[in-house]
């Protein structure tokens, strides 16, 4: 049986405060790290600032480091028949260049909102326990 792989590329976003936004999704009511899918033909550098844009608004962002951190997990895909399937994801430190900020059609069809979150806070806050980790390692290895 042929697994399915999906590639995905996000953001972690810092504010002048150092603090972490996290995007919230109304549906679920999870907070996760913004982040999507990688369209052909673009590098996962561009994606993830394509994806942070669109999911938080913010249009001004750079990617701040070559540190990237990644997460890797298989499930069963129930928009495929519940089939195998892989999730491959890479975060990219990224930090507000302003605060100009607009609303987003992809925030309207996803339903997502967000704040701004500390180290801890958001480590605390975030819904899936491989994102904590993420932010954990994050936390380790900069000086927040």
């Amino acid at each position: 049986m042929e697994v399915k792989r999906h590639y995905t590329s996000g953001g972690i976003l810092l504010n002048s405060k150092k603090e972490i936004y996290l995007i919230y999704n109304k549906d679920n009511k999870t907070y996760q790290l913004p982040k999507g899918h990688i369209e052909k033909g673009e590098s996962s550098r561009i994606a993830a600032l394509r994806e942070v844009k669109e999911e938080t608004g913010y249009r001004n962002i750079k990617i701040i480091s070559s540190k990237t951190f990644k997460i890797f997990y298989q499930f069963k895909d129930k928009w495929n028949n519940y089939r195998k399937s892989e999730k491959n994801t890479i975060y990219y430190i990224m930090s507000l260049i302003d605060d100009q900020r607009i609303r987003t059609k992809q925030q309207d069809e996803e339903k997502l909102d967000g704040d701004w979150f500390t180290i801890d806070d958001a480590i605390k806050k975030v819904s899936f326990e491989n994102i904590r980790d993420v932010l954990s390692e994050f936390k380790k290895t900069e000086s927040l």
